[in-house]
């Protein structure tokens, strides 16, 4: 299992990402204990490979399975790739369910990053076309 997470880390830092994704799809296959590390893993080799609609496809399949700060991690991820790609309407989805989970968590979440999360969903609601 470790030589697995270190051959993907280690094809994705000599940016060899199809060697990268193979792996982690791999390793989500067979170690489903760590499907969202794979799951993230998946997702940056496919945005590196150009492929972003297919990263947050990956990530967008874990987020009903999750109940922690990934939570977090993952909409953030899928938000930046979101707007990347030009996709507010995913992007706003995607910041509005972390500001949601921030006002909820226990453990205090940084107040700037949900300052910075709410200024991304006013911003990208602003640049949208009126109807």
């Amino acid at each position: 299992a470790t030589a697995l997470i270190t051959l993907a880390m280690e094809a994705q830092n000599a940016k060899n990402y199809e060697v990268a994704l193979e792996t982690w799809e791999k390793i989500s296959q067979t170690l489903p204990e760590i499907k969202v590390e794979a799951s993230l893993g998946m997702a940056q080799a496919l945005t590196s490979m150009e492929q972003g609609k297919k990263a947050i496809e990956t990530l967008e399949t874990i987020l009903p399975k999750l109940d922690n700060l990934y939570i977090i991690n993952v909409n953030s991820q899928i938000a930046t790739i979101a707007e990347n790609l030009g996709d507010a309407p995913r992007a706003i989805t995607a910041y509005e369910a972390i500001i949601e989970f921030a006002g909820k968590f226990t453990m205090p979440v940084d107040q700037e990053k949900v300052e910075f999360w709410k200024a991304r969903v006013a911003a990208l609601k602003a640049q949208a076309p009126k109807s």
